[in-house]
């Protein structure tokens, strides 16, 4: 089974949402001047899919934006994700708001968002949302140990920024990191 994205959202500090829609099921071109986000929005994806990394860029992004979500669409269900931005010095933040919501439904009001669901639980309900069977066993690199997939290991097969697509010694996203190598 699969899910496409059919929105992405931040949330100021007051409250305010700022909403990039997202047809499922049709090519999507963003477009836009230079330094305005267009980049920023694989990584607020990657973020709200419970990544251990708080790899947003740019300090509009950085200092203003409080909440960063991710609307996802599986036929007629409809998941909405949410993760605050690191508060402070932090690195990142360790709780997520998962809420299935009507099919179409906007994103909820800051006051509604409840950030009370760990990393982990967070990724399974993501890899559950997925289809992903929690039964199978991949092998982990440098471990003995297989480990079951995750929603984490397809981000792989379906990310693509701009320096990736455009490398000819690349062919996964994320390949060039260190990162990639280690188990998610």
């Amino acid at each position: 089974m699969t899910f496409q994205i059919s929105a992405i959202s931040i949330y100021n500090r007051d409250g305010r949402i700022r909403t990039v829609p997202i047809r499922p099921g049709r090519m999507n071109i963003i477009t836009g001047d230079s330094r305005l986000g267009k980049s920023a929005l694989l990584n607020i994806v990657d973020y709200c899919l419970a990544s251990e990394d708080y790899v947003i860029k740019g300090a509009v992004l950085r200092n203003f934006v409080h909440v960063f979500a991710v609307t996802f669409v599986k036929g007629q269900q409809q998941l909405f994700v949410a993760r605050p931005a690191p508060a402070g010095n932090a690195a990142t933040t360790t709780t997520m708001c998962v809420v299935s919501q009507a099919y179409g439904a906007p994103p909820p009001a800051l006051d509604d968002l409840a950030f009370t669901t760990p990393l982990d639980i967070t990724k399974s309900l993501l890899s559950d949302f997925a289809g992903i069977d929690h039964t199978l066993r991949i092998p982990a690199v440098r471990s003995a140990k297989p480990i079951a997939p995750s929603i984490r290991h397809a981000l792989f097969f379906c990310l693509q920024k701009q320096n990736e697509v455009a490398n000819e010694d690349l062919l996964f996203h994320g390949q060039a990191s260190e990162r990639a190598v280690r188990q998610e």
